[in-house]
Formats: structure tokens, sequence, C-alpha cells
């Protein structure tokens, strides 16, 4: 990434996925970009997302090497997060998502915090993600803390009767 993407200043939808792109560049001067795409890079961490902080509404980042959230909350207008297949394995990363009060769908799927744990402090905190579904648990703290409509989830048979679904 350089600065001549400074120059796309009317560009709303940008794709930069697949380009062993290892680091976010300057993103200063694109001033009405709402999706950005940058799965399968080797980005290791958010930053220099500043420059369309105001603007961005999806951030597509599956299939990197990222581990933890820091930087996500400067993006108030988030409503789309493709976080599947990255290195976030503690589940209090998610807790760097709180502010974000648009975000309505979250991907993430492939991480290691997604995997199942036979204890949960392995998970870095008292909950536990049992398989491929969500613990009632789980679902409960990602509803409380994140605000998420999370229709989208996988939910266990347990979990739906806990819930009373059929």
């Amino acid at each position: 990434m350089d600065n001549s993407l400074a120059t796309l200043k009317k560009c709303v939808q940008l794709s930069l996925s697949t380009n062993n792109i290892e680091k976010i560049g300057s993103l200063a001067g694109l001033e009405c970009l709402k999706i950005l795409s940058l799965g399968k890079n080797q980005i290791k961490k958010l930053e220099n997302l500043d420059g369309v902080a105001a603007t961005l509404e999806e951030l597509w980042i599956s299939y990197n090497l990222i581990e933890r959230l820091t930087n996500i909350d400067k993006l108030p207008n988030l409503r789309v997060l493709y976080m599947s297949n990255n290195k976030i394995e503690n589940f209090k990363e998610l807790d760097k998502l709180a502010p974000l009060a648009n975000l309505a769908e979250l991907l993430l799927v492939g991480n290691p915090l997604y995997t199942s744990a036979e204890k949960p402090e392995e998970l870095g905190c008292e909950y536990r993600i049992e398989g491929q579904y969500f613990s009632f648990t789980t679902f409960r703290r990602l509803i409380a803390h994140t605000r998420l409509t999370l229709s989208f989830l996988s939910l266990s048979p347990e979990t739906r009767a806990a819930a009373g679904e059929a």
C-alpha cells in the first residue's frame, strides 16, 4: 500500500485482497470509502485506519494474521466486520467491539477463540466456546457487550433448548 491511494478521493469500495500486504498503509484522502476489503493478506495489526474512520462502514479482513482488535474502536460507523481465519484467541478482545454501536455483522469463524477448549481459562476468560457452536453463556456475553443481532451465529442444540427454540 502506498500514497497513490490518496488520489482515489471518490472511491466507495476498495479491494486490496490477495496482495501479500503486511501492513495497512495510510488511507488518508479516501474521503468516501465505505467498504475496505483486505482479505487474504499478511496483515498483523489494525492500524492506519484514521483516514477512513468517519466513513468506513464495512471492513473485510479475513484470512490474515491479526491477533488483537486494537484500534477497532476508532471506526464508529462500522456495521460489518468480517474477520474469519485470523489469530484472535483471547475472548476479551471482543470487549473492544463494545463502543461500536452500529456493528450488526461479525464473522469470527476460523479464529482460535471459535474452536473448542476443554478449560475455559485457555481462552483467556471464564467463558467457553463449545465446538463449532457458541454456548449459551457466550451468546449472552456477545449480546451484552457488543449489542449485536446474532441471528447469524450457529447455536448448539442445547443452547436452542435453553432459549426455548425448537
